[in-house]
């Protein structure tokens, strides 16, 4: 009826993702103005086997994922002509 398998219906999700999820807000708690991979650098140095892309998932649903910073815009220079000097440099 629905065209899925028995077995896509029945599957269970078995991942727990609670120490991820624990040392990723200790991490923001700690340190919060630093990004992602800051903290993922950390959790690597600490010797925890974990893959990027499933800590970014878990970082995001956590909404630990911080603003980017906008680039400030510089005023605009009036352009003026070069001075042409004149004479030639004496010592």
């Amino acid at each position: 009826m629905l065209n899925l398998s028995k077995s896509v219906y029945y599957y269970q999700s078995f991942q727990d993702h609670q120490v991820e999820e624990d040392v990723l807000r200790q991490k923001a708690e700690q340190h919060p103005q630093e990004g992602f991979w800051k903290a993922f650098g950390r959790l690597r140095q600490e010797g925890q086997p974990c893959n990027h892309k499933r800590v970014y998932r878990i970082y995001k649903v956590l909404g630990l994922n911080l603003r980017r910073k906008a680039k400030k815009r510089l005023l605009t220079r009036l352009q003026q002509p070069l001075q042409v000097p004149e004479q030639l440099n004496h010592t």
